[in-house]
């Protein structure tokens, strides 16, 4: 089983997948290690989900099909060659299908494109029944490609596509790293990556994958801290207030009814029952009240 992730960034895009093949069969699962990621050319990356076999005659229709001049046109005249070459073997798995009458489907491939042409990145899907569609920022295929969508949904607020592609492809080895551990049985490393830019398609060897993993690393311990500072500030801010209504309770109190304030008649306020010198007094003791409780909220913050 495979996922397989593209997301577009400002001048290119990042493709990462899972490396490990998955099959069953009557006696049991098996996994072995397997790349899934490919290029055209060296100029469009794609990657592949579904059966080895048909897997196996893509990437030879591809190759045979489209030229290295075919992989610099703009993605709306580079369509339909894609498609061609991969429907036909789609459709190829469907005639030679043999029905055992146990409900088996025909062996099936879906292959998610990353490539820039035309002066503009693009990410490029055709699904296992033929259709096809061109993604606006990223997307993923196999069977666990539900992962990566609850992250893509949850950083939108990033705008990658406004980014570079150094720094997205670190979001999409995130979702792949983060998908093995949550579906470890059917999906697994080694994680296999690329990077598409004007220049071509780069694939990211072990040096340039440990400096993602220790970006990461790094991302995840900067999360931690602003998640805790956060929650220390909103604690905080609660406790400030608590303690600023307590604080204006205990002047309320110390004042009593008797410091009424009034109007004169030239608009000035004046307090009536109170002497000058009775209220300097009053007015100390609310004083010394609000530092005590100051002194008490600070010891207590």
């Amino acid at each position: 089983m495979t996922l397989v992730v593209a997301l577009k960034a400002a001048d290119g895009v990042a493709l990462v997948s899972d490396g490990q093949a998955t099959s069953d069969d009557s006696i049991g699962r098996t996994r072995t290690a397997s790349d899934k990621l490919f290029d055209l050319h060296g100029k469009i990356a794609f990657g592949c989900s579904g059966d080895v076999g048909l897997e196996q005659r893509v990437v030879h229709a591809l190759k045979q099909t489209v030229s290295e001049e075919d992989c610099s046109l703009s993605i709306e005249e580079l369509r339909p060659r894609l498609l061609s070459a991969v429907n036909a073997v789609q459709k190829q798995a469907v005639e030679e299908h043999v029905d055992l009458g146990e409900g088996v489907l025909p062996a099936h491939v879906a292959v998610l494109f990353a490539g820039f042409s035309g002066g503009e990145p693009w990410v490029y899907e055709i699904g296992i029944t033929g259709k096809d569609e061109l993604h606006p920022s990223g997307e993923a295929i196999g069977h666990a490609r539900h992962f990566p969508h609850y992250l893509m949904v949850s950083t939108l607020h990033y705008r990658l596509q406004d980014r570079g592609v150094e720094l997205v492809k670190v979001l999409a080895y995130r979702a792949v790293m983060d998908a093995i551990k949550a579906d470890a049985t059917a999906l697994g490393f080694p994680i296999h990556a690329y990077i598409v830019t004007e220049q071509g398609a780069e694939r990211l060897q072990d040096d340039r994958q440990k400096a993602i993993a220790d970006a990461l690393n790094g991302w995840k311990q900067q999360e931690h801290d602003i998640f805790r500072d956060l929650l220390g500030e909103a604690a905080g801010g609660w406790r400030r207030a608590r303690g600023r209504r307590r604080r204006a309770s205990a002047g309320r109190s110390a004042l009593g009814p008797a410091a009424r304030t009034e109007v004169k008649a030239d608009g000035r306020p004046e307090q009536r029952g109170l002497g000058r010198q009775q209220r300097l007094q009053k007015f100390g003791r609310v004083l010394a009240t609000c530092v005590a409780a100051q002194g008490d909220h600070e010891g207590h913050g």
